[in-house]
C-alpha cells in the first residue's frame, strides 16, 4: 500500500512520508489494510465475467453454511465443550523479491511460509502457528501437530 501511496505522491508532486510514519497514522486512526476475502474477489470476478454465477453462488452458500454452524456452536462454548475455529492462509512466499521471475535469484532464494490459526471461542484465546518449508510441509501431519498442541493447552474441557 505504501508503494501505491508513493506513486500517488509522485503524480501529485507531494513528498511522501516514510512507511513507518504511514503505519503510525493508520494505527492511530485504528485502520488496517487487509487482503480482500474470497467473496470480495469472486464478486469482482463475477462482475468482470471471469467466473460464473453458479461458482459465486456455491461459494456464498458454503460460506453461509460455515457461518451458521459457527454461530450455533458459539453459545455452547462454556466449560463443557471446547469450540475451535481454524483457518489456514494460502502459501506465503518470502522474501518478496523485486527481480524478474526468470532470474536465478528468484528460484534460489524464495522460501514458503505456512500460517495456521486456531481460535478458542471459550476463552477468546488465539493460537497462531507459522513455519517455513524447511521445518515442515503443508501436509496433514503439521496441522495435526498444531491442533494437538492447542488441545493440550485446553485439556480442562470435557468435550
Amino acid at each position: 500500500m505504501h508503494e501505491v501511496y508513493k506513486q500517488w505522491c509522485e503524480k501529485s508532486k507531494i513528498l511522501p512520508v516514510q512507511r513507518k510514519a504511514l503505519s503510525a497514522v493508520l494505527h492511530k486512526q485504528k485502520l488496517s489494510i487487509v487482503r480482500p476475502g474470497k467473496i470480495s474477489v469472486m464478486c469482482v470476478s463475477l462482475k468482470e465475467g471471469i467466473c460464473s454465477a453458479e461458482e459465486y453462488n456455491l461459494l456464498v452458500t458454503k460460506t453461509d453454511e460455515a457461518c451458521e454452524g459457527k454461530q450455533k456452536e458459539i453459545p455452547r462454548a462454556s466449560e463443557e465443550p471446547l469450540v475451535l475455529t481454524m483457518d489456514i492462509q494460502s502459501l506465503l512466499t518470502y522474501p518478496k523479491l523485486l527481480v524478474s521471475i526468470v532470474s536465478k535469484q528468484y528460484y534460489t532464494q524464495k522460501l514458503h511460509l505456512h500460517k495456521f490459526t486456531i481460535y478458542v471461542s471459550n476463552n477468546n484465546d488465539i493460537r497462531w502457528y507459522v513455519w517455513h518449508e524447511e521445518d515442515g510441509k503443508g501436509a496433514a501431519n503439521e496441522f495435526t501437530t498444531c491442533i494437538i498442541d492447542c488441545l493440550k493447552k485446553n485439556m480442562h474441557y470435557r468435550k
